[in-house]
């Protein structure tokens, strides 16, 4: 369900926003999310695809470190034990 999760989000550009959220939302409120999660989760609130605000602040990425950031967490995950994936 996260990897699935987490897939929508590199590839549904436009709905990324909304995905984002659903997959925090899942994470803050399972208190059984592993810490990798929980740190994704944290990170994603610095994403930010208007090039404008992301200019605003030195914090803020763009697409192609948020697309590093959840393929990194999708190679992990698949490599770490399945109890670990919730």
């Amino acid at each position: 369900m996260i990897v699935d999760i987490l897939n929508q989000i590199l590839q549904d550009k436009g709905g990324r926003k909304r995905l984002i959220k659903e997959f925090q939302s899942i994470v803050w409120n399972n208190d059984k999310s592993i810490e990798l999660l929980r740190n994704l989760a944290y990170d994603l609130d610095f994403y930010e695809q208007d090039e404008l605000i992301r200019a605003e602040d030195v914090a803020y990425y763009g697409d192609e470190r948020l697309e590093y950031e959840v393929k990194m967490v999708i190679e992990l995950l698949k490599k770490s034990p399945k109890k670990n994936r919730r």
